[in-house]
Order: C-alpha cells, then structure tokens, then sequence
C-alpha cells in the first residue's frame, strides 16, 4: 500500500520532488552564515546565483552544475532558515519586450523637469 501512496502523491514522500515540479522560484534574502556554506564552492556558487535573481530548483541545479538533490536540499536548508524569499510563478519570468518603454518614458520626463525649473525660475518658452 506504501508503493501506490508513493505513485499518488511522491512529492509527499520525496521533498526534492516538490521542488523540481513546482513552480515556486527562490531568491536569497542575506547571504547564508560560512556554517551552512561550509566552505564548498557549490554552495557558494548557488548562494551566489541566488543572490542575483530568483531561481527555480531545476534552474539553480542547471546553471551551478550540481546535481539537482545537491540544489533542491540546499535550497530546503535556505528556506527553513528564512534566508530565502519563495515566490509562485504562474508563468515564466516577464517577458523582454517591457523594457523599452522606461526607456521611451524618460525624454519626456526630462522635459518636464526643464519645463518645471524653467517655470519656477520665472524663464519664459518663447521660441523665435
């Protein structure tokens, strides 16, 4: 009866697969004290990439080259600790193309900037 609980619902029994099919996406808090890094370039390595922006469990396992229950128990030790924010992820990460518009956003508040010093400076916008 154990192997059919097991098929139903193995991230119950296995918590690195909880991880690794979920969506959930982990970014550090604070560096982790040296007596959880202990010294190993791994986990120095995933605390580092942690620490630049929010990663899935498949993701920091693939990108820092450990095996995937090396990154899935680290990140269990980080999250039981607090040191890590866990958010949901409905959806990839945002997409690229919203970038462009602070950028298109930008003339315009320069402009107005000027226009409200101009104003307060008593500088008319008389153009010849």
């Amino acid at each position: 009866m154990d192997a059919v609980h097991e098929r139903e619902h193995p991230a119950a029994e296995h918590p690195a697969a909880e991880y690794a099919a979920s969506t959930v996406r982990f970014k550090l808090r604070r560096w982790p004290p040296q007596v959880l890094l202990r010294g190993d370039p791994g986990r120095i390595r995933m605390a580092t990439l942690l620490s630049r922006r929010a990663l899935g469990a498949a993701e920091l396992a693939r990108m820092s080259d450990r095996p995937p229950e090396e990154s899935h128990a680290f990140l269990h030790v980080l999250q039981s600790t607090g040191l890590v924010d866990a958010r949901t992820d409905a959806l990839a990460p945002p997409p690229a193309p919203a970038a462009p518009e602070p950028a298109a956003s930008k003339p315009s508040f320069g402009r107005g900037l000027i226009a409200s010093i101009r104003r307060r400076l008593g500088v008319g916008n008389s153009t010849a």
